[in-house]
């Protein structure tokens, strides 16, 4: 199944390993873009991708070693 252009900030949160809270700030911060639709905010999954891309290297081995632990 193909992955979705549009995610949830609940998938976006898991996908970060961070807290809604933190989703919001970032959102709020336009370091990705969402969109409403109906009642919803829906993160834009490749804009997402480029946010984490962008990410310096340190952070982002931080984060595994955290994860591999």
């Amino acid at each position: 199944m193909p992955e979705s252009l549009l995610i949830t900030i609940e998938e976006t949160a898991r996908r970060l390993s961070c807290s809604r809270s933190l989703v919001y700030e970032l959102m709020a911060a336009s370091k990705f873009r969402s969109v409403h639709l109906g009642r919803k905010r829906l993160i834009d999954a490749n804009s997402l991708a480029a946010f984490v891309a962008s990410l310096p290297e340190s952070s982002t081995k931080q984060t595994e070693k955290v994860h591999d632990a």
